[in-house]
């Protein structure tokens, strides 16, 4: 595989990248194993933390928030209670 480390200081470079095909080269096994690494990743490597909810009508305020807090996790707007 392609390190990102590589990616970045090495000026390497993925083009025409196709899951699809990358999948079946993977073959049956590796699938599966990829799968399982992927499945037991996200509820930590690709979890999300959001600090404050806003309702969309307090968009302008979250935005002001986000803005002042970018490296304070997400904002996120809840939609509007059903009656």
């Amino acid at each position: 595989g392609v390190s990102p480390r590589s990616l970045i200081f090495q000026d390497k470079k993925v083009t025409g990248f196709w899951l699809v095909q990358y999948m079946k080269q993977r073959g049956m096994l590796g699938m599966m194993f990829m799968v399982r690494k992927v499945s037991s990743g996200l509820k930590t490597a690709f979890a999300t933390t959001i600090s404050k909810a806003y309702a969309l009508d307090h968009a302008a305020d979250a935005m002001q928030d986000y803005t002042g807090n970018m490296s304070d996790n997400k904002v996120a707007f809840k939609p509007p209670q059903a009656i």
